[in-house]
C-alpha cells in the first residue's frame, strides 16, 4: 500500500509537471502547496521554478502523504519521497521503479523517467501550449532546447495527415505531403461544387 502510493504520486508528479527524476527526488514537503495548486521546484544549475500541480497530481500526491509516515525515521528529514529505510528516495531506485511501472504497462522501449517528462511537453503542445510556456516549465535554460519537441509534434501532425484523402502516396508506399492542385478534370472541381452547394443551401435554408 504504501510503496504504490508513493509509486503513483512519483509517476504524476514526473508527468504531471514535467519533472527530471533528480528534480522529483530532490522534492522536499515544503516545496509543495497542495492548496493553492503549486511546486517549487529546483533545477539544473540550483535554479528555482514553480510549477502547477494538476488535480490527478494533487489527489495522487495527498495519498501518498497519508501514509509517508508509515517509512518515516529520523532519517527522513524533509524528503518528500522516501525509501523503505525512511531515507530519501534514491535516484536509482526511482528510475527502477519507473522502467518496471512502464514495462507491467506494456511499454519496453523507451521505459525511463524522461520520456514521462517528454510526454508532458509533447501532449501540451499538441494541446495549443506555446514554446515560451513549456520552456519556462521545463525548466529550459534555452528555447532551442524545448524546440525538439515541435519536431515530434510535426512527424505526429504527418501521420494525422495521411489519412486525408488527398494526402497521396509516394514511389516508396509511404505517404506524402502534396500541395493541392486545380488542375482540369481533376477532383478538387468536384470539391469545390460541393462546398458551394452547402453554402448555397445553409443560406437559402437560414437566413
Amino acid at each position: 500500500e504504501v510503496e504504490n502510493a508513493r509509486n503513483d504520486a512519483l509517476m504524476e508528479v514526473l508527468y504531471g509537471s514535467g519533472l527530471r527524476i533528480s528534480e522529483a527526488t530532490s522534492l522536499n514537503l515544503r516545496s509543495l502547496d497542495l492548496k493553492q495548486g503549486w511546486m517549487r521546484v529546483t533545477g539544473k544549475g540550483s535554479k528555482q521554478r514553480t510549477v502547477p500541480i494538476g488535480v490527478q497530481e494533487k489527489k495522487a500526491l495527498q495519498v501518498w502523504l497519508n501514509v509517508r509516515s508509515k517509512w518515516l525515521n529520523e532519517q527522513s528529514g524533509q524528503a518528500l519521497f522516501l525509501g523503505k529505510r525512511g531515507k530519501r528516495l534514491d535516484v536509482r531506485v526511482a528510475r527502477e521503479v519507473i522502467r518496471r511501472r512502464m514495462t507491467a504497462a506494456g511499454v519496453n522501449e523507451g521505459n525511463h523517467p524522461h520520456a514521462l517528462r517528454h510526454a508532458f511537453a509533447t501532449h501540451m503542445l499538441e494541446n495549443g501550449a506555446d514554446l515560451l510556456s513549456i520552456k519556462e516549465l521545463l525548466g529550459h535554460s534555452s528555447l532551442s532546447t524545448t524546440q525538439i519537441y515541435t519536431r515530434v509534434t510535426r512527424e505526429h501532425l504527418k501521420k494525422v495527415y495521411a489519412r486525408h484523402p488527398r494526402a497521396g502516396v509516394g514511389d516508396d508506399g509511404t505517404n506524402q505531403w502534396y500541395t493541392l492542385t486545380f488542375s482540369p478534370g481533376g477532383s478538387m472541381q468536384l470539391i469545390i461544387l460541393c462546398v458551394g452547394f452547402y453554402v448555397l443551401f445553409f443560406f437559402f435554408v437560414f437566413r
